[in-house]
């Protein structure tokens, strides 16, 4: 289902719900942790020749992103063995289901209609439950 969701998304790029709906389905999917916090990473495979665009775009929705009430803190990486994947590490408050509420805010719906045209896969997305303290 998740292939034929994003196939469907690539050939009518215009069509950014229906990645904003797999994403959804992806983001309340229910989790046995409970937190005050919800932590996850974005894995962008970034087309070589759409990089410096996409690295614009991340730049202006993270601009947006900021400034939102719930949103913790964020950071970009690049994987060092493959400069053209991008590793999103975000930290939200509150629930992952109610994260679900920041998919449909209008800022997203350039950025959510050209990631198929912008990236070599599907982005992937992984949530994170604390097991233990930090250490310093």
């Amino acid at each position: 289902m998740r292939e034929e969701t994003m196939r469907s998304t690539r050939s009518n790029p215009s069509n950014w719900t229906t990645c904003v709906d797999q994403w959804e389905r992806t983001i309340t999917t229910p989790s046995a942790h409970t937190s005050e916090q919800t932590v996850f990473l974005v894995f962008l495979p970034v087309k070589p020749e759409a990089r410096d665009k996409f690295r614009q775009m991340l730049t202006e929705i993270g601009q947006h992103i900021a400034k939102e009430p719930e949103f913790v803190g964020a950071n970009i990486y690049e994987d060092a063995d493959d400069p053209d994947t991008l590793i999103l590490h975000e930290t939200w408050k509150g629930s992952r289901e109610r994260l679900a509420e920041q998919l449909k805010r209008p800022y997203r719906k350039n950025y959510e209609s050209l990631l198929s045209e912008l990236l070599k896969s599907p982005r992937r997305i992984i949530f994170l439950n604390p097991v233990g303290s930090t250490f310093e």
